[in-house]
């Protein structure tokens, strides 16, 4: 039992290896993928030094929604590097292995789909993620903040950890709508729109009603972009932090159940249609 349990596991690793790789061939998608956070966050920073010019008044360290001009820039391109980064194409293959019933071909192997899935797309993400963190390093010390440390540090790896399983997750959900839906792009594109907005990606969730706020915090949009940039920018206690994580956690747990289901009932559809 144990030998068979090594031999998946394996299997398991050589998907990981296989996103890796992938990851490595395709550099130019990484860098295209990099350049639109970089124009953007000129952008960004062209509005908002106006915006903090006029409403400080010479104040100094003037917040907007709890963030200073720096923060505030850290905080929106963050938000950006997570978007260019994204699993999108996990849904539109999957979608792809439905549509062409070449599905079904993992219905005679001995490995669960979803779990190669999941092991492909971490390993995809292990490149644009180093890019990432060496970037977000960058701009902490371009724009004079502090790193996080101690206790805070390890929760952040942890969280950031979360924030790609959570992220591979969705897609892979999305992806499975297939099994129903002969195109997915609308639907996938409308989620996103709505993650632009409740996840605190184009704005900080501060910024918004008080009521809004003390609602989205009972959904995973509010720990998902916000809090993590909050996370980071030391704008958030030790215990906040865990609390945070625990509220996320059980959000993965939620959705890792979902995928569980869509593929359960899927699979038993392909079946039934003789799939």
């Amino acid at each position: 039992m144990s030998d068979i349990k090594e031999k998946k596991s394996s299997v398991y690793t050589e998907y990981f290896k296989i996103g890796f790789r992938k990851s490595i061939e395709y550099k130019s998608y990484i860098i295209s993928a990099l350049t639109t956070p970089v124009f953007m966050g000129v952008f960004f920073y062209f509005i908002w030094s106006y915006i903090y010019e006029v409403k400080s008044a010479g104040v100094a360290n003037f917040q907007i929604g709890g963030f200073t001009f720096e923060e505030m820039m850290v905080y929106l391109i963050i938000g950006l590097l997570i978007n260019s980064i994204r699993s999108s194409e996990i849904s539109e293959s999957i979608a792809q292995t439905i549509k062409s019933g070449d599905i079904a071909i993992y219905l005679c192997r001995p490995v669960n789909f979803v779990k190669s899935l999941l092991a492909d797309g971490i390993g995809t993400k292990i490149i644009p993620l180093l890019t990432f963190t060496v970037l977000l390093i960058g701009m902490t010390y371009l724009f004079n903040l502090p790193y996080p440390s101690g206790t805070i540090f390890i929760i952040f790896l942890v969280y950031a950890f979360f924030m790609l399983l959570f992220d591979i997750i969705l897609y892979v959900i999305i992806g499975g709508l297939s099994f129903w839906f002969v195109e997915i792009w609308g639907i996938r594109a409308s989620i996103e729109q709505v993650l632009w907005i409740l996840s605190g990606r184009v704005l900080p969730l501060s910024l918004f009603p008080v009521w809004f706020l003390d609602f989205i915090k009972f959904t995973p949009f509010f720990y998902l972009e916000y809090t993590f940039a909050r996370l980071y920018l030391g704008k958030i206690g030790v215990m906040e932090a865990f609390s945070a994580l625990g509220v996320f956690i059980f959000w993965i747990i939620m959705l890792s159940l979902l995928m569980r289901f869509i593929y359960k009932k899927g699979f038993a559809k392909m079946e039934a249609f003789g799939g």
